[in-house]
């Protein structure tokens, strides 16, 4: 008889278990979709098709705000307007999706805007600076960054912003890389955190 995984306490049931619920249905369709000999590589791989899309949507928001604000806002108010609708996406394409984190959103979410905030500081900084030191204009300068971005964001949410999700996922079965196994000291952490 399959053992039957309980949620943790305060948990969406739908959303938290790994095999019944939406989270379960949507981790064996991405497996179903990427081929098995790129398994070892599926977080690498779903960071940068997901955070395709999320660099897509960003700009198109920010694009769009822009387009439609420009001249009523600063650059910098419709940057951070843009940013906290991109953001909110991120945040759950990169959870569900690529990280399969199983920590706690409360814990979560504060780290991974830190990573953001840090982004976005930066932004805040060189878009104005190169809008008036280079012959560019501001969809060109917003473009060139958010490329830039997808390494520092990648590693700042892999060993920071859903580093205690991916140790309970691993515990679980379920890495964000089949490479990867969990060791004992992250074992033993996500044993206490769902007992906790």
């Amino acid at each position: 008889m399959p053992e039957t995984r309980r949620p943790r306490a305060g948990a969406p049931a739908s959303l938290e278990t790994s095999g019944n619920g939406f989270r379960g249905r949507l981790d064996a369709a991405v497996d179903r979709i990427l081929p098995s000999r790129l398994h070892p590589y599926r977080e690498q791989i779903l960071y940068l098709l997901i955070g395709g899309w999320n660099t897509v949507f960003g700009y198109l928001v920010f694009a769009g705000f822009y387009w439609a604000l420009n001249g009523s806002l600063p650059v910098t108010v419709i940057l951070i307007i843009s940013w906290v609708i991109a953001v909110a996406n991120a945040y759950f394409c990169y959870r569900y999706l690529v990280f399969r984190s199983r920590g706690r959103m409360h814990h979560e979410i504060p780290r991974f805007l830190l990573v953001y905030a840090v982004i976005l500081a930066a932004n805040l900084l060189v878009l104005p600076l190169a809008l008036r030191v280079f012959p560019l204009n501001a969809y060109v300068v917003q473009a060139i960054y958010t490329l830039a971005v997808v390494i520092v964001s990648y590693v700042g949410h892999r060993v920071f912003s859903f580093r205690e999700g991916r140790a309970l996922a691993r515990a679980d079965g379920l890495a964000g890389s089949s490479a990867e196994a969990p060791n004992a000291s992250q074992t033993a952490t996500g044993q206490h955190e769902r007992e906790s």
